[in-house]
């Protein structure tokens, strides 16, 4: 149970890491929402979810049907485009 979580812990934190990574390298219009902590912070809300989708289900696409759709909701219902586009 301990290795699970500790798995669960490490892919959530290369999940985060990766966002200002991005911004950094690849998206610099997405810097000042990939930077931000609170962002950061559901961004990693959204890592446990999705590491924990993958226990359950033992399927990788579970996970990615959960960030899938997360994001489509975020760029789609709540303007997510504007703020990495700003």
């Amino acid at each position: 149970r301990k290795t699970i979580w500790t798995r669960i812990g490490l892919s959530t934190l290369t999940f985060v890491l990766w966002h200002p990574v991005n911004a950094w390298a690849f998206n610099p219009g997405a810097r000042e929402l990939f930077y931000d902590p609170v962002f950061l912070l559901i961004v990693a809300a959204l890592g446990v979810t999705c590491g924990y989708a993958y226990v359950v289900s033992r399927s990788l696409w579970s996970a990615v049907l959960i960030h899938w759709a997360t994001v489509v909701l975020w760029v789609l219902g709540l303007g997510g485009r504007n703020l990495v586009l700003s």
